[in-house]
């Protein structure tokens, strides 16, 4: 399956890929369907682990709340 159980910092419980890590951050991509596991880099980029399933984000809940598009940076993905 190549899946782990995951808990993020708020909270919510997923799957993750098996080779997600603590400090590894879990991003709404805009557009995407899917959460996405990043890893953060020394130099301000950012890895991809992978997509990921996140109990309670999945539907937009977590887009849909107050502030939720607000949070919208954008990043460089290496």
């Amino acid at each position: 399956w190549g899946r782990r159980l995951v808990r993020t910092s708020h909270g919510h419980f997923g799957l993750a890929p098996e080779t997600a890590e603590p400090g590894d951050q879990v991003w709404l991509l805009q557009c995407s369907q899917v959460p996405f596991v990043l890893r953060p880099r020394l130099d301000g980029r950012y890895s991809l682990v992978g997509e990921a399933y996140i109990h309670g984000i999945m539907f937009g809940e977590a887009v849909d709340c107050p502030g939720g598009r607000d949070d919208f940076v954008p990043i460089e993905l290496v």
